[in-house]
Parts: structure tokens; C-alpha cells; sequence
């Protein structure tokens, strides 16, 4: 889990280097780093609003391009970091869809998406989730 969590924080110190300072993460400051973010859908853009508002999340981040999981298909890009308060663990939100339904999406999509789920069941502290919405993401 150390590991885990030195690698997450590596991550936010690349992406949202305005946080950080002397190797410690702002967490005050992180989730509010931008007044945007870029997103590739309007479901994502829902969803980053979803976090900015929602107080439960510590903070949020859309992962980088070059953040990529190796699948026997190709590599898979995750797109969302999301930690809520008071629990230790992070969420990788494996795809912000407007559905969640295997089959509204590609076959090859799905593959990799399995790939993610597999990658992070590795580590307890991270559960990799499709989501249409922050709501679904914290459904049991």
C-alpha cells in the first residue's frame, strides 16, 4: 500500500505540480488546483463537476495520457483518480460512459476495460469501476 500510495503521489506532484511543495501534497489546495478540466465527453464534464461540488471528494484528477496499463490489445488509459474523504483508498474511474452496458461499447474497449479491473485488483487500496456518474461510482 506505501507503494501504492508514493506512486499516486508522484502522479499529482506531475500533474498538478501547482500543490505541490517540498515533496508534500496540498490536499486543501488539490481539489481546486484548476478552475477547469479538460475533458473528452460531456459525460466526463459532468462528472468533474460532480466531483468539484460534491464534498466527499478529497480531490479528483483526470489521469495524464502517458498514465497507461499494457493489455494484450494495446495500452489502456484510465480516466479518472478520484479519493474520498475518510477513506484510504483510490478509485480509478475506468471509463466515464453514458452507459454502462457491455454491449453499447466496443469489444476491444471491453477487453481493456477488464484489463484495468485485473491490473488494480492487484492492490487492496484501489478498486477500478465503469461509471456514468459520481453517484454510481459510490454505489455498492
Amino acid at each position: 500500500m506505501a507503494q501504492r500510495r508514493a506512486e499516486l503521489l508522484a502522479l499529482i506532484r506531475q500533474t498538478v505540480p501547482e500543490v505541490a511543495s517540498d515533496n508534500q501534497i496540498d490536499l486543501e489546495r488539490l481539489k481546486d488546483a484548476y478552475d477547469c478540466v479538460l475533458s473528452d465527453s460531456d459525460v466526463e464534464s459532468r462528472f468533474a463537476q460532480d466531483c468539484s461540488n460534491d464534498e466527499r471528494v478529497r480531490f479528483f484528477f483526470k489521469l495524464p495520457g502517458k498514465f497507461r496499463i499494457d493489455t494484450p490489445l494495446g495500452t489502456y488509459n484510465p480516466d479518472w483518480a478520484v479519493v474520498f474523504e475518510n477513506d484510504a483508498r483510490v478509485y480509478f474511474v475506468a471509463e466515464t460512459k453514458s452507459s454502462t452496458v457491455e454491449a453499447d461499447r466496443l469489444r476491444d474497449e471491453n477487453l481493456k476495460i477488464e484489463c484495468g479491473r485485473r491490473h488494480f485488483a492487484l492492490a487492496q487500496d484501489v478498486e477500478c469501476k465503469v461509471a456514468t456518474s459520481l453517484q454510481e461510482l459510490t454505489a455498492p
